[in-house]
Parts: structure tokens; sequence; C-alpha cells
């Protein structure tokens, strides 16, 4: 169980640094639009990448499978994004940047947890695929 939480952390703070990463990209004056959209892209992409390698190796060390393998990743995503509601929490007035969450205090609750639910959801599809591949090279 440790470890299973230390794994979440772990690959919560990589999501926060490359929102980070992002955010910085984003809001860089000096850069032309064009250097910025492939610079948000790249960022973007790497988040990604990590999503499915960390969902991948999440479901591989899991002692049950695919279900505790997509729940601790969807516990990083929603540990990531209460992190990152915390940190725009601090930078705007609660709520600001959450214009479809009802009251502001509802922003560091509703944005983590539908990032996790929908995080789960997605680990769970590429759980599966990985599994149904595994399944396949074992009968060829």
């Amino acid at each position: 169980m440790k470890s299973a939480v230390w794994r979440a952390g772990f690959i919560a703070a990589a999501y926060v640094i490359l929102a980070v990463l992002w955010h910085i990209t984003a809001n860089r004056l000096d850069l032309t639009d064009t250097a910025r959209g492939i610079g948000k892209g790249t960022w973007l992409g790497a988040a990604g990448v990590l999503f499915v390698l960390a969902s991948v190796r999440l479901m591989s060390k899991a002692r049950r499978g695919v279900l505790k393998g997509a729940l601790q990743s969807g516990l990083a995503i929603a540990l990531a994004a209460f992190v990152l509601a915390l940190i725009e929490a601090r930078r705007t007035d609660w709520g600001e940047a959450c214009n479809q969450c009802g009251d502001a205090w509802q922003w560091p609750l509703v944005w983590p947890a539908t990032a996790g639910a929908l995080a789960f959801i997605a680990a769970l599809a590429i759980g599966r695929a990985a599994t149904g591949v595994q399944r396949l090279r074992g009968h060829v």
C-alpha cells in the first residue's frame, strides 16, 4: 500500500512539473505563436506519453491487475489536479479559474474529482488493451 502511494505521488509530481512547464511556455511573450504552440504541444504530448506509460507500468505492478492499476493512475491524476488547483487558487482569486464549479470553494474539489474519474476510465481502457495484447502474444 505504501509503495503504491509513493508511485502515485511521484507520477503526480511529474504531471505537475509538466503542467507548470506548459504554463510557462504558454505565457512566454518573447516566443512567436507558432513556437508557443509547438512548445505547448510538446508538454501536452509528454504528459500523454507519461499517462500511458505510467498506466501500463502501474498495471504491471498491481497484484490485482488492471483495476488496481487504473485506480492508482486515476489517483495520480487527481492528486496532480489538486496540487495544480491549489497553485492556481493561490495565483488568482478562489474559483476564478473555474467558471463552471459554482461556489469558489468547490474549485479544488471538482477539478481533481473530474480529472481523476476521467483518468481512471482512460487507464482502464489502456489496461484492457494492454492485457488483450498480452493475451494475443501468448497465443502466437
